[in-house]
């Protein structure tokens, strides 16, 4: 049973961009905000450099003084003693050219042997010890990131957030064969990008999308970018990310998630053309399934897979109660739209233990846990066999178990939060006809 919450946003489908935010035109920066790589290694090795050089140098100007011998009395030139010094220093070792060395010089040279493989150790170690540092590591990544990200030449979308939703979209767009960028702060969850079955090689960074600078590497001011999705679990960093896209490039569509209404208001300020909320309408999703049931049929059709049946038409649930055990957020959006519509409305915490569902006529089991919302969902069926159930899925990886327990509702909204973001994106004349239906009565839907 797909979702409609995130179409349902006060009767509108997305709010028109404000024009009331004056603006001064500001370049994207770009710069990295770290160390370059190579002044990096250029500050680090400076010790080792100059060891090497002193060694050399005094082991040239040192080997010039050297005494020859009774056949070649004269001593050997700086550009002689530098070309002996070289090679030697080096470990390749032609021998003792142009001619025979005296004593003095084979000791000379013997001690440039072992003072220049002294300052190689050393010079090698500090450059083993600088590969080891994660500042280095990451400046190496920063730099090949940008080289990468400067080299795209389709047009691509900026995902800000790798989570569950984040993997969604970029699967989704590569399955249309849209080129994007993927940025997050988590290593982990970059890490894992890396692993997945890509095509193409995704340019990806572990770094946060608050930082203009950073998103700037990423693409923002990049003349091929098409949209930014900010898809991650932090509200406040998906709102700086709308921020400063309607900031630098108004020109953009910018997609939003946000579980915080006052966030979202803000978004709304800063112009986001869609900003996804399911925990705020995931209500208005069930008000619609009853009091529209033909244009929520008709919805919920179109917005399955291909292939998909047309869903059940749901009968007889607002003769009676339903009961909400949910913990956080989730309840009381839930409850607060369910009590609008004027259905009788039941909140409970799931820590309480097993709510008494015997007389009711739905049940939301909306836990952050899968593992209690699935254990709740089984004893309302056992209590009530003809209870209305809708059960919140929080992870991909109970997709199985929660489809086999064949759920009247699953509540998924990373899936769909992805879903309606890449549709925006690939085929807005869809979710235009999408709004369409929410707009026509149920007799049109019916029809």
């Amino acid at each position: 049973m797909a979702n409609l919450l995130q179409l349902l946003r006060g009767g509108t489908l997305a709010r028109a961009r404000p024009d009331s935010l004056r603006r001064v035109r500001v370049d994207v920066p770009a710069e990295p905000p770290g160390t370059d790589a190579v002044f990096l290694i250029l500050r680090r090795v400076r010790t080792p450099l100059v060891v090497l050089v002193s060694v050399f140098a005094v082991m040239t100007f040192g080997l010039s003084f050297m005494p020859g011998t009774e056949e070649n009395p004269d001593r050997l030139s700086v550009f002689d003693s530098f070309y002996v010094i070289s090679y030697t220093g080096l470990t390749i070792g032609y021998g003792e050219v142009p001619h025979a060395f005296s004593y003095p010089q084979r000791i000379w040279v013997t001690l440039t042997i072992y003072a220049s493989v002294v300052a190689w150790s050393y010079s090698i170690g500090a450059l083993l010890s600088l590969a080891q540092e994660q500042t280095f590591r990451r400046a190496l990544a920063l730099n090949r990131f940008t080289r990468k990200v400067r080299a795209i030449q389709e047009p691509f979308v900026l995902v800000v957030g790798y989570g569950q939703a984040g993997e969604a979209v970029c699967r989704a767009l590569e399955d249309q064969g849209r080129n994007f960028v993927v940025l997050d702060s988590d290593p982990e969850r970059i890490e894992h990008l890396a692993l997945d079955n890509y095509t193409t090689d995704v340019p990806a960074m572990a770094a946060s999308g608050r930082d203009p600078r950073i998103l700037g590497m990423a693409g923002l001011g990049h003349p091929n970018c098409e949209a930014v999705l900010a898809l991650t679990d932090n509200d406040e960093t998906n709102l700086s990310v709308v921020m400063t896209v309607n900031l630098l490039r108004p020109e953009l569509m910018v997609i939003a998630r946000c579980s915080d209404r006052e966030h979202a208001q803000q978004m709304h300020d800063f112009a986001a053309d869609v900003v996804i909320n399911p925990f705020d309408r995931y209500g208005a999703y069930l008000v619609m399934a009853l009091r529209r049931p033909s244009g929520f049929r008709l919805a919920s059709w179109l917005m399955s897979p291909r292939g998909s049946e047309l869903p059940h038409k749901l009968e007889h649930l607002t003769d009676g109660h339903w009961v909400v055990s949910a913990d956080g957020t989730f309840g009381f959006e839930v409850t607060r739209d369910l009590e609008s519509a004027g259905l009788d409305v039941v909140l409970v915490d799931p820590a309480d233990g097993r709510p008494d569902v015997s007389d009711a006529v739905g049940f939301i089991a909306g836990a952050e846990s899968d593992i209690v919302n699935m254990a709740m969902a089984a004893h309302a069926r056992i209590e009530n066999d003809n209870l209305f159930i809708a059960v919140r899925q929080n992870s991909a990886v109970n997709h199985a178990p929660l489809r086999a327990f064949d759920a009247d509702s699953v509540f998924v909204p990373t899936e769909l939060l992805a879903r309606e973001a890449v549709a925006r994106i690939t085929s807005p004349n869809y979710w235009s006809f999408i709004d369409h239906v929410l707009h026509e009565d149920d007799d049109w839907d019916a029809r």
